[in-house]
């Protein structure tokens, strides 16, 4: 079973159409058959694992330990089915992007760009295969351009780049690129 991450804000609330996209999202990838991996907690990572397990679909959330848990809840959100415990952000980071097939990137802020950009630049710097990145809404594209003009070999990484406002087209392109 593949599974595919979704990022997006923790700030994101459940009356915002951010939050029904993503929640329309994880219920589509999980009704395909996708496992569906995010941080675990709530916004986006919050909608995306409510469609999933609404859907019946496994979620994992992948946690911080209380020492770098900062401002976010002491458990996980009530939608994952597996819990992983990271002792750092940047090991949790590590664990999302190394344990997906492809991402789902939506609106976020500086977390989400941090977990888009190291997607980029471990498939740029040959760290891991090419992957699918799928970028929701128009944020994305100006961050993506930015990328572009400062990667050498930013041609074969964006042939990877899929960008859509749709969020039911997700499963069409996910489909398209991973099968």
């Amino acid at each position: 079973m593949k599974t595919i991450a979704v990022f997006g804000g923790g700030r994101i609330l459940s009356e915002a159409p951010d939050y029904i996209a993503a929640q329309t999202i994880g219920r589509l990838l999980a009704q395909a058959g996708y496992t569906v991996i995010t941080g675990g907690y709530t916004g986006i990572m919050e909608a995306a694992s409510r469609g999933a397990a609404e859907a019946g679909g496994h979620v994992i959330g992948v946690t911080l330990t209380d020492a770098e848990r900062g401002d976010y809840p002491p458990t996980a959100n009530a939608w994952v089915t597996e819990e992983v415990k990271c002792a750092t952000r940047l090991e949790r980071l590590l664990h999302l992007v190394m344990h997906a097939d492809a991402y789902v990137v939506m609106r976020g802020s500086g977390g989400t760009a941090w977990e888009l950009e190291t997607v980029w630049e471990k498939m740029a710097a040959g760290q891991m295969s090419f992957k699918p990145v799928i970028c929701v809404g128009e944020t994305w594209r100006v961050l993506i351009t930015h990328l572009i003009a400062a990667t050498d070999n930013a041609e074969r990484v964006r042939a990877m780049l899929h960008f859509t406002d749709n969020p039911t087209a997700v499963l069409d392109i996910l489909t398209t690129a991973i099968g």
